[in-house]
């Protein structure tokens, strides 16, 4: 829904042009903007037929400007009267095109008096998407980081800038939860998802922009996390089973033996897909057979292709999250923390362990970090300048020579117990980078980094206390830090719930 000029345009409804044709109107199914300004309209030319008795609507579909349409048809329409057509062809109307037409959109919703009822028929509330973007990491709750484990959740708006989502008063945090036996972040996922499809759904809230209430919608757009917790997130096994990649069904095996050719590790692999992840979610056991998986001769189960019993299923209870999809591969653990380290320790370990001057060398060359700094503002900027295709085209190349080195290496190598290189999940993930850049754009818009660093005031909050047993004093703290807790009995197993901290305790919802 768009407003333009006072009227209030949908999708499904039938709109006239401002040139006052009478022939020609168009049938509206979605709005986008284009750099930021312009907002059009995705939708499909309306003709009238044979002296106004029929209704044509063409195959194709459009994109006008929204300034160009002037207000909404309310003639009404006789859907038995609507034809499909294209050039020189006449035939029934697309299902599509019916549900348009006589299907009103899930967010059109009444303005409500007080009483509950419609004010006005013809009055709906304006409509707000507000797409938003989670994360979910790991932290500590003691001084050295090492002990006291927590894992916490925070959101933010996708529909920000660049700069300002990279901002940390843009972080949103939303809960933590020390690791025990039998819990972890991924405890809190049912009681996240029942707020996110209420949000996903649609609610009613006021809008000081628009100084009224206004209907939100605040899909999930992706989730940003590490490789290992992506994993989990998808129900996965880890990453050392034989197909760990949460996008695809490539089979990953890591000794000589079982190496394949350089074009097997960068080609592409049959997809999973939500159905598949629904599928799989079917049986408590994981024993469904997923369809148009990899063809084995075997009938292959979801166990089989290392789905795993987790309480991530609630995410597939969002319309908006596909798991296979919406979680971008990011690349500082797949890059820096992935392939980088990978060489690097091998660099350290094994090429330089028995000659300490070019140790000493590297030693000094990574204390000199000066060259590093602005690098993300610089590559953002350079990347602009070039046409986008272009520049994912030549990301494509340069994953595809990277694992077609490594994958080289691999076969060349002399050392004893070589790990291999080209098999690993990190080096695969890589070649689902391009896809998640035509997705969502550039990788910078899903690094982790400036989330992570969000981590350090969680953790300074965390050390409010003495330290002795900080997941139980963790109630006694400021009363704007929203918590997960668990609680224990001789009667009763931990069990989660949603508390408010206060000084006083923990307040039930």
């Amino acid at each position: 829904m768009f407003t333009h000029n006072g009227v209030d345009f949908w999708s499904g409804d039938i709109v006239n042009f401002m040139n006052g044709s009478t022939s020609a109107r168009f049938l509206v199914e979605s709005f986008h903007t284009m750099d930021n300004s312009a907002v059009f309209v995705q939708g499909y030319m309306v003709y009238i037929l044979e002296g106004g008795q029929f209704i044509g609507i063409e195959v194709e579909s459009t994109s006008i400007k929204l300034e160009t349409l002037l207000g909404v048809d309310s003639t009404p329409v006789d859907v038995a009267l609507c034809y499909s057509v294209s050039p020189g062809k006449v035939f029934h109307l697309i299902p599509r095109y019916k549900s348009l037409l006589e299907e009103p959109h899930f967010l059109k919703w009444h303005v409500l008096d007080e009483t509950g009822k419609p004010i006005d028929p013809k009055l709906f509330y304006k409509v707000r998407i507000l797409p938003i973007i989670l994360f979910t990491n790991d932290t500590s709750g003691n001084r050295s980081k090492q002990y006291n484990p927590y894992e916490s959740w925070s959101m933010k708006f996708a529909a920000l800038s660049y700069e300002e989502r990279s901002s940390i008063e843009n972080i949103h945090f939303l809960s933590a939860i020390p690791k025990k036996k039998g819990a972890s972040g991924m405890s809190l996922l049912p009681k996240i998802v029942e707020d996110f499809k209420r949000l996903e759904n649609g609610l009613v809230m006021f809008s000081a922009k628009d100084n009224e209430n206004v209907l939100v919608a605040s899909p999930l757009l992706w989730i940003e996390a590490d490789t290992p917790c992506h994993s989990e997130l998808c129900g996965l096994r880890v990453p050392t089973s034989l197909y760990p990649c949460r996008k695809c069904y490539v089979r990953l095996q890591r000794f000589m033996p079982n190496l394949q050719s350089s074009s097997y590790y960068t080609g592409r692999h049959t997809a999973r897909t939500k159905a598949h992840y629904l599928a799989a979610a079917s049986t408590s056991g994981r024993g469904s057979t997923i369809p148009d998986a990899p063809l084995t001769g075997n009938a292959l189960t979801a166990s089989d292709l290392c789905f795993a019993n987790r309480a991530t299923d609630a995410l597939l209870e969002l319309q908006s999250f596909d798991p296979s999809t919406d979680t971008p591969v990011e690349v500082l653990h797949n890059i820096l923390l992935g392939v980088a380290k990978y060489l690097v320790n091998y660099l350290v370990k094994i090429v330089l362990k028995k000659n300490p001057n070019q140790m000493a060398r590297l030693s000094k060359a990574l204390k000199d970090y000066e060259n590093s700094q602005g690098m993300s503002r610089k590559f953002t900027r350079e990347a602009v300048r070039y046409d986008y295709n272009m520049y994912i085209n030549e990301v494509e190349k340069a994953v595809t020579s990277l694992i077609q080195e490594l994958h080289h290496y691999d076969i060349t190598c002399e050392v004893e117990g070589h790990n291999l290189y080209s098999s690993k999940p990190k080096v695969h993930l890589l070649t689902h980078l391009p896809n998640n850049l035509r997705r969502f754009g550039t990788a910078l818009y899903y690094e982790t980094e400036k989330d992570e660093q969000f981590n350090k005031h969680i953790h300074e909050h965390l050390m409010h206390t003495n330290r002795l047993n900080t997941s139980r004093d963790q109630k006694h703290s400021d009363n704007t830090f929203v918590v997960f807790m668990l609680k224990e009995s001789r009667d009763q197993h931990a069990h989660p719930f949603i508390g408010k901290v206060s000084s006083l305790g923990v307040e039930h919802y």
